[in-house]
């Protein structure tokens, strides 16, 4: 069985329904990185910072990673007759299911809890079935997305527990420059502008709200969902907001943006936790 094979898709296709179609469009978004961006931006501001940190920098990575290998082996993606979902770029890896099976592999590894690894599974399997159901990807696509992003969540994993320096608040800011402009001179295209960008804009706010709001997470839950609310709102104004300027300012956006969920965020949660706490 050829596993960039057509056929495999026509033959899952086959069980297919409108329900069906509407069903895996959305499944297919739990593995879209902007929904762990969401997720992980939960993380940070209501329960713990530097778990939420490292979530921003694997995700990102993963999605990186994913846009790198894309462009090094240019695979064209299925017919477009078979397509029930728009796409981009080029076929393998899929994406989506880099980043999920990165991400959920991750989560599995530093939790080691059966009910987290259940749901990992399930959402892997769902949003792998989803892309090949949509027939944006082939089976080797996803296969090769689970296998690469399991094999790069581990990677991070042991790579972090091998850090052993802790840089000063100079360094700090210098790596937060130059790891993005490092892996953005690597691949430089649309995609990794706008994943670095991000990843700059994260990691520099991280930093500044370290040094200058430092907001604890040990808070009740109403002001958990008081500070999701909030951020959520701020996020998605910045985002939004800066959605009309020309493409080739999308490091700005993406830029702040980032600051916003890592920095300007916390800083508004500094005062409303004390208005409503």
């Amino acid at each position: 069985m050829c596993l960039a094979d057509e056929g495999i898709i026509k033959t899952v296709q086959g069980i297919g329904s409108p329900l069906l179609d509407k069903l895996f469009t959305g499944v297919t978004s739990l593995g879209d990185i902007m929904f762990y961006i969401v997720l992980v931006s939960l993380i940070y501001w209501c329960f713990n910072k530097k778990t939420g940190i490292k979530l921003f920098c694997l995700i990102l990575f993963l999605g990186y990673l994913g846009v790198f290998l894309k462009n090094v082996f240019k695979t064209p993606r299925p017919d477009k007759a078979l397509w029930k979902t728009e796409a981009g770029g080029y076929s393998f890896p899929s994406g989506h299911v880099t980043v999920t099976a990165g991400f959920w592999g991750y989560l599995m590894t530093i939790m080691g809890r059966k009910l987290v690894a259940v749901i990992g599974f399930i959402i892997i399997f769902l949003v792998a079935f989803s892309r090949l159901y949509l027939g944006v990807h082939f089976l080797l696509d996803v296969i090769g997305g689970a296998l690469i992003g399991i094999a790069a969540a581990l990677w991070f994993y042991y790579f972090e527990k091998r850090i052993k320096i802790k840089p000063g608040f100079y360094q700090k800011i210098m790596l937060c420059i130059f790891i993005p402009l490092i892996m953005f001179l690597i691949s430089m295209n649309d995609a990794s502008l706008q994943l670095c960008s991000l990843l700059f804009g994260l990691l520099f706010g991280y930093v500044l709200e370290l040094n200058i709001v430092n907001a604890s997470n040990n808070i009740e839950n109403k002001t958990r969902v008081l500070r999701a609310v909030i951020g959520l709102v701020l996020v998605s104004a910045v985002f939004l907001g800066l959605g009309t300027i020309p493409s080739c300012f999308d490091f700005i956006r993406f830029t702040l943006t980032g600051l916003t969920v890592t920095f300007f965020a916390p800083v508004v949660f500094s005062k409303t936790d004390k208005m409503f706490g």
